[in-house]
This record gives structure tokens, sequence and C-alpha cells, in this order.
């Protein structure tokens, strides 16, 4: 569907290990949630392979500031390793 749907560019993916180039499908936007939490995420970029270097079946991916900005508050139980975000901005 995302094939489909999304038109694929060629961006530079960054992080601590340093820049990639890649090809990402753009999703227009999607809700997502964590917990009880939901927000919206425009311009998501979506890629069809693992950028990371890890042979996983599965990967669900991150949460990066991009959904963790949306809200004022964040609270992470190691213990029960459960995150929580609340107190959602007006943005």
């Amino acid at each position: 569907e995302i094939v489909g749907k999304c038109k694929k560019v060629t961006k530079a993916i960054s992080g601590a290990g340093g820049t990639v180039q890649s090809e990402v499908y753009i999703l227009d936007s999607i809700f997502i949630s964590a917990g009880k939490s939901q927000c919206k995420l425009d311009s998501l970029n979506i890629s069809p392979k693992d950028l990371m270097g890890y042979d996983v079946k599965y990967l669900y991916g991150n949460f990066g500031q991009d959904y963790i900005n949306k809200f004022s508050e964040m609270k992470i139980n190691f213990a029960s390793m459960n995150i929580y975000f609340s107190n959602k901005k007006n943005n």
C-alpha cells in the first residue's frame, strides 16, 4: 500500500553512527499511539530496508523527537519497560 500510494525519494538519514543516503517513501500523515497517548505526524519517512545493520525480522520503529515533542511530559518506567506521554501540546 505504501509503495503504491507514497512518493519515493532519496534522503540523507543521520544518526549517532553517521549519515547514509537511502531511498524512502514519504507518507503524508499518520496517527500513531504509545500507550494511551496519540498524535498525528506529518511527512513521515518510511524506509523499505533496515537502516541499522541488524538482521531482525520485525522492526517496529523508534520514537524520535517528532513524536516526543508533541507532549510536555514523558515518563519512562524501566522496571516494567513502559513509556507514558502526557500533556499534549497544541502545535
